[in-house]
């Protein structure tokens, strides 16, 4: 119901009132909620419902677009072009430094995944790394979908200590006490397959159903 607000208001600004900036400002200070449920479809639709001139010269809106791209959608080749113009506009103008750390977070982040996938795991480990320096705390989603990446790009590398140590790390670490899901409980899903430990794998099983049940009670 609070997102059917949001988009009723949005819908005004533009549709009604022709109010662009008002709609700007709804997108960039809600947007991440919408990454942090997944709600690509919405997010798209919200970031639509804005001239494009205005998504491709504003590093909040880049952001959010780059982010739903490559963890979302995995519309890479989209994606890159995203991340080209939000490095021309930080190179342009870098006198807002915490926008601009932001996003590079999330482009070394998405160079990285991109690199991983595309067969480069080193550069893809090298770029994730950067990443994790640059994201902020207060994005627990994006911050544990870097780790989770960087996890399965250090397996791939090669650096299976690595990657069972970062698993570890991850578990402990206080950045992800308040997300909606635990990268280093993914992540372990992921190793654990990839080594088809059957036991690991069955305690996963089990400990998901025992999670199931206990949000629907």
């Amino acid at each position: 119901a609070g997102h059917g607000l949001f988009d009723d208001a949005i819908g005004h600004a533009v549709k009604v009132r022709d109010d662009f900036e008002t709609a700007r400002n709804l997108v960039a200070g809600w947007g991440y909620q919408l990454i942090e449920e997944e709600r690509w479809r919405a997010l798209f639709g919200w970031l639509a419902l804005l001239p494009r001139e205005m998504v491709d010269n504003d590093l909040d809106l880049l952001r959010l677009e780059v982010w739903a791209l490559g963890s979302g959608t995995n519309q890479f080749d989209h994606m890159m072009t995203a991340i080209d113009r939000a490095e021309a506009l930080i190179e342009a103008d870098p006198s807002s430094p915490d926008v601009a750390n932001r996003t590079m977070g999330c482009i070394e982040a998405m160079r990285g995944v991109h690199a991983w996938l595309t067969g480069q795991p080193d550069q893809g480990v090298e770029r994730l790394r950067r990443a994790d320096e640059l994201l902020p705390v207060d994005e627990p989603r994006n911050l544990g979908w870097e780790v989770l990446v960087l996890t399965l790009a250090l397996y791939s590398s090669g650096d299976r200590r690595g990657a069972h140590d970062l698993i570890e790390q991850a578990r402990r670490d206080p950045r992800f006490g308040s997300g909606r899901w635990s990268p280093s409980e993914t992540a372990d899903v992921y190793i654990s397959w990839f080594e088809l430990d059957l036991p690991a794998l069955k305690r996963h099983a089990i400990a998901s159903c025992e999670s199931g049940v206990r949000v629907n009670s």
